[in-house]
């Protein structure tokens, strides 16, 4: 479905919700951004830390190179320089409403010779929290002096550093460094990474199967093409990801929802009352399995992707029926 080096790391629990799904996401971005900073050549790192402002960057370079994912020893070593790293979609640091964070576990940490960063991930609409960050102070060794605040770059920001220095390595025939830049990007690309927009595509690729982004892409393209439904799209990321198709005359409701979420992928289709209750029953007839419908407001029914076994045109006769629902 997906030929990347980094796509395992992508997979969490059938039943995870919401929260934990995202930070099983935040988890794998980290170890992809560590793996390629620890498998590439050493100047990719030594760019980031120039973008970072870090004087060893410029005056030597580093002996050794240490790569920890959720770092929860203490460092025992002084070094020249130590900053906090936090890298996020917007880069906006707020106020956690708990208080101050005495101790926390970073979700990284990079250390060189002369450098010690302690590094916290966030993806898409996760926030960074300044008590999180000033806990993570706590990890660096007894009498370090550390940057007063904390070192800030957006997902773009480092995807920025990686595309110029792509170019570089190029050019000095790193074929290992640039393949694993590429995939790394690609692996971006695929979650949403420091994307400056989003597309249909986006939501499709979210579904895991081959035959599950078939049928979605398949579905897309068949509601926005159908005259009848005159039918508008618009994407949410945040909580469900979801492609929710309006009626132009009835913007404010949804009379179709492309669903991509942890536990749920497929299509909601909407009647009026609660006729959802009885198309369910027509849609298991065909799938031949129960939907649990816990949960589902009776005017919806649910196609479960991984329950479907006939053709995509067989789901076109429910969102046909949809434009009778509309009238």
């Amino acid at each position: 479905m997906y030929n990347n080096i980094f796509h395992y790391f992508r997979g969490q629990a059938e039943d995870a919700n919401e929260a934990t799904a995202m930070k099983q996401q935040e988890n794998n971005v980290t170890k992809a951004f560590m793996n390629v900073l620890e498998h590439s050549h050493p100047n990719l790192l030594q760019a980031l830390l120039r973008n970072l402002g870090v004087d060893e960057a410029n005056n030597e370079v580093p002996e050794e190179y240490i790569y920890q994912v959720g770092s929860t020893s203490k460092l025992n070593v002084v070094k020249q320089y130590a900053a906090v790293l936090g890298i996020s979609q917007d880069g906006t640091i707020k106020r956690a409403d708990s208080g101050i964070i005495k101790d926390t576990i970073p979700d990284a940490a990079i250390i060189t010779t002369s450098t010690a960063l302690m590094v916290e991930v966030k993806i898409r609409s996760d926030q960074l929290y300044e008590e999180q960050l000033t806990g993570h102070r706590g990890r660096f060794a007894e009498g370090q002096i550390i940057r007063p605040k904390p070192v800030v770059r957006t997902w773009k920001e480092i995807r920025d550093i990686f595309d110029d220095e792509h170019k570089r390595l190029k050019e000095m025939g790193e074929t290992v460094s640039c393949f694993l830049i590429e995939q790394f990007q690609e692996f971006c690309d695929y979650n949403r990474i420091g994307k400056d927009s989003t597309e249909p595509e986006d939501i499709i690729r979210l579904f895991r199967t081959v035959k599950e982004q078939e049928l979605a892409k398949s579905i897309h393209s068949y509601i926005m093409g159908s005259p009848e439904l005159k039918i508008s799209h618009e994407l949410k990321f945040t909580g469900d990801n979801c492609i929710e198709y309006k009626h132009k005359n009835h913007p404010a409701r949804n009379y179709l929802t492309l669903i991509a979420d942890n536990h749920r992928r497929g299509l909601i289709v909407r009647r009026k009352g609660a006729g959802g209750i009885a198309l369910q029953r027509e849609i298991d007839r065909l799938t031949g399995k129960t939907f649990d419908r816990k949960g589902l407001p009776s005017n919806e029914a649910f196609i479960r992707f991984d329950f479907w076994n006939g053709d995509v045109t067989d789901i076109y006769r429910f969102i046909d029926e949809t434009a009778d629902y509309l009238k």
